[in-house]
């Protein structure tokens, strides 16, 4: 695959640039503020249909550009080889009203859906910034492998598409019922949102909460468990907790879960006090505190709840 040429025009400080690309290898050599990255983001902008730089794609309109009473507007235009042939891709970027931008793209002089352009230009781009996929976090390493491997797979595009439009729908249901969780009409977003991610943590906090402010402490407890079991797979811990002793060495990225999931221990223990069940609620409370010595959590404040109320039953 090669790119052969590029035309751009209004894109970020290119008002009009046509560029034939010579075969082999291609260096770009300029000072700074010249416009080097830019060909590079116009090249990837092209080729996935996003800016590595910007999720405004307003912002890569080159300012001024409607300075000639004309609606500011970018077209971009790459021209390249295959082993299947000669293609092309344009893509016009329209500014409009509130922000709003009108975008379209041709593959080969006909209409393209955003979600059908991935694969035709297949690129990988390394950036300065890149350095962070080896030290920062699991999701930048996560972000650039879909990427790469949805230019090469139409499947795995399609199912990351899919994935997306579950995770905005299932963020709009918890919004929806985080206005209200002590309200009924709150049960039916969670609902639709767990049959989405039955096992996302943020989905079984929610319906934890639902479940906990209408005093369904029974409803609340399975829930507690769950989320229990969930944390405890992803951390590699064995499935039943009373065995516990300590907790593997953690990394700094997993300390928020290992802390997620002794609270849902503990939380597990508070509801089965609520519901009168002493032993079972102190079998998971001494298991907080065998792992928490330093009682960070606060389990032992429960645990002499606990204590106190089953002597006094003894008694």
């Amino acid at each position: 695959m090669r790119i052969e040429y590029l035309s751009l025009t209004n894109f970020r400080l290119y008002a009009r640039l046509e560029l034939e690309l010579p075969a082999g290898l291609i260096v770009l050599q300029g000072d700074n503020a010249q416009g080097k990255t830019s060909l590079l983001e116009a090249i990837y902008l092209l080729a996935t249909g996003r800016s590595p730089h910007t999720a405004a794609d307003r912002r890569v309109i080159r300012w001024g550009a409607g300075e000639d009473g004309l609606v500011p507007y970018a077209l971009l235009r790459a021209g390249f080889t295959r082993r299947d042939g000669a293609h092309t891709i344009e893509m016009t970027l329209q500014a409009g009203e509130e922000e709003r931008l009108r975008r379209e793209i041709r593959v080969n002089r006909r209409a393209c859906r955003l979600a059908d352009l991935l694969g035709w230009l297949r690129v990988v781009l390394f950036l300065p910034g890149d350095v962070e996929l080896v030290s920062g976090a699991p999701s930048l390493r996560r972000e650039f492998l879909d990427t790469a491997i949805a230019q090469v797979s139409r499947d795995y595009a399609r199912a990351l598409d899919r994935y997306a439009h579950a995770l905005t729908q299932r963020n709009a249901l918890l919004r929806q019922a985080a206005d209200g969780y002590g309200e009924a009409a709150a049960e039916a977003p969670l609902r639709e949102a767990a049959a989405l991610q039955p096992d996302h943590l943020e989905v079984l906090v929610a319906l934890y909460r639902y479940h906990y402010y209408h005093h369904d402490y029974a409803a609340a407890l399975g829930v507690a468990e769950r989320a229990l079991g969930v944390a405890g797979r992803t951390l590699g811990l064995p499935a039943d907790w009373r065995g516990l002793d300590q907790l593997p060495a953690a990394s700094a990225a997993a300390m928020p879960l290992t802390r997620f999931y002794l609270l849902a221990l503990k939380g597990a223990g508070y509801l089965e006090l609520r519901l009168g069940r002493l032993d079972q609620a102190l079998e998971r409370l001494y298991t907080v505190a065998r792992l928490d010595r330093e009682d960070r959590l606060g389990a032992a404040a429960l645990i002499r709840i606990a204590e106190q109320a089953l002597a006094g039953v003894e008694h």
